[in-house]
């Protein structure tokens, strides 16, 4: 069932250039090895027979068939003696009693070969799977140009290794319900083959960063401070770890990650802030710098500093000067966070408390009265 083959580069080359589909010509099969000498290099080669198809249940795509005549008489040893890897792995898969192949389903058309090699054996098969890939956004096979990468990278950037558990586990499975939190007993509990997609999965970051984040919701801010520390040492080393806990307990609705949660924390743990025109523009009307003005010296005599009193504060302000509520609270939130969206402005005044918040305040006044913007 199987023969040396002693074709050369050339010959091979020269062979499946003038076949059809490519194949081996099989020159071997039935040619005089007495002609070669016993140091002349050589493959082993194993003789597939092109009448009969190679047929096997499947345990997601059901009944997969492959014909004789699409498959090459393969090698399974090559020049140098040592055997290739459809050999190797069913030797492999048989010593380590091997009750089920689950693989990508790229693997399909090495699995008729080694059905081959399992009966030429006289072994029993295993249960073969062959998962659907999983493709980019342009319905391609996922690689490296799509930013595809390993999960190491993932854990760098502050995702939870059980969200991403839980991403790649609906990757191609669903669970017949609308249930998409998971925990790792749920999904062992949940898990069966029979209710894997037979077609092909899309990597979907924006689903991803969603389940991440659901995770991080359900932390609490020791934990999620531990974490970060764990990746970044430094960060909130010039606060004490509780103000760094109402940080994140603030950030944390608004964070896919653990680095967009810090990303998104600068303004806690600086005293003067760089602002971008371009986001001020945005918020700056005819009247802003007047608002600003008698906001920023009103709000100094406000006594108790709690997010009641600073909201209600901002609304008398909004009522004397009989304008639009977000006409005062965006630049003001411009000003104080260098941002114009965010988690509640008045929790964020608190953490950041009334000296900060006034010295941001003035900071831009000082700008204003030199006929410069911050």
């Amino acid at each position: 069932n199987a023969y040396k083959c002693f074709c050369s580069k050339e010959e091979l080359a020269n062979s499946r250039e003038a076949s059809s589909n490519f194949s081996y010509s099989k020159t071997c099969r039935n040619r005089d090895t007495d002609a070669f000498k016993k140091t002349d290099p050589f493959t082993v080669r194993i003789k597939v027979s092109s009448a009969s198809a190679i047929q096997f249940k499947d345990k997601i795509y059901s009944s997969i068939s492959v014909a004789g005549d699409e498959i090459d008489d393969f090698i399974i040893a090559r020049t140098d003696g040592s055997p290739t890897y459809n050999l190797v792995v069913v030797v492999d898969d048989y010593d380590m009693n091997i009750s089920h192949i689950i693989r990508g389903e790229d693997h399909i058309s090495n699995t008729s070969k080694q059905i081959i090699i399992y009966k030429l054996l006289g072994w029993d098969l295993p249960e073969f799977a062959h998962l659907p890939m999983i493709l980019g956004p342009d319905k391609k096979r996922l690689s490296k140009r799509h930013g595809a990468t390993g999960l190491d990278s993932f854990k760098k950037l502050g995702y939870y290794p059980e969200a991403m558990f839980n991403y790649l586990a609906l990757l191609g499975w669903n669970p017949g319900t609308e249930q998409e939190i998971f925990n790792i007993n749920e999904l062992i509990n949940n898990f069966t083959l029979d209710k894997i997609n037979k077609s092909a999965a899309v990597f979907d970051r924006k689903k991803l960063n969603w389940i991440n984040s659901q995770k991080l919701m359900g932390e609490e801010p020791e934990s999620i401070y531990k974490s970060i520390i764990d990746l970044y040492l430094d960060w909130g080393a010039s606060k004490s770890s509780d103000f760094c806990y109402k940080v994140i307990h603030q950030l944390k609705p608004r964070s896919d990650s653990l680095i967009d949660l810090v990303n998104q924390s600068d303004y806690f743990f600086s005293n003067l802030l760089k602002y971008d025109n371009e986001l001020r523009n945005k918020v700056w009307k005819e009247e802003t710098n007047s608002i600003l003005e008698h906001y920023s010296h009103s709000i100094s005599n406000v006594i108790s500093w709690d997010s009641k009193n600073l909201e209600a504060h901002l609304k008398k302000v909004v009522s004397d000067l009989e304008v639009g509520f977000g006409k005062v609270m965006q630049p003001v939130r411009f000003l104080i966070t260098g941002k114009i969206n965010g988690p509640s402005l008045f929790e964020v005044m608190v953490i950041l408390e009334k000296e900060l918040c006034l010295k941001r305040l003035k900071s831009y006044l000082d700008f204003k009265l030199n006929k410069r913007t911050p």
